[in-house]
């Protein structure tokens, strides 16, 4: 089950804008990331939102998606809840009790 990304906070990059943060000569061809996405590697599924016909994706999406897999690889056991989740559950909650999250400037 995939799960929504959420563009509010952060904005949606390509998949080739996603290759930039592996080191040089690592990046994957555009077809890997489309079948990170289709596939998946171990049983996880790179999330990804389409808009205009294009598929995207978003930072925290691909650190949670290699953090997923090397967790696996690894062979501990992983966290139910990404972190994206987590933090709006945060926003959400201090939002409940009137507290602010934004830093003073």
């Amino acid at each position: 089950m995939a799960t929504e990304l959420d563009c509010d906070f952060e904005r949606p990059i390509t998949f080739n804008e996603a290759g930039r943060f592996l080191p040089e000569g690592t990046r994957p061809s555009y077809a890997t990331w489309w079948r990170w996405w289709r596939k998946g590697i171990r049983g996880i599924r790179l999330r990804t939102l389409v808009c205009g016909g294009r598929r995207y994706t978003t930072a925290s999406a691909v650190q949670e998606f290699f953090a997923k897999v090397t967790t696996a690889a690894n062979g501990e056991p992983m966290s139910t809840r990404p972190p994206c989740k987590r933090e709006r559950g945060i926003r959400q909650a201090a939002a409940k009790m009137g507290i602010s999250l934004e830093e003073p400037r």
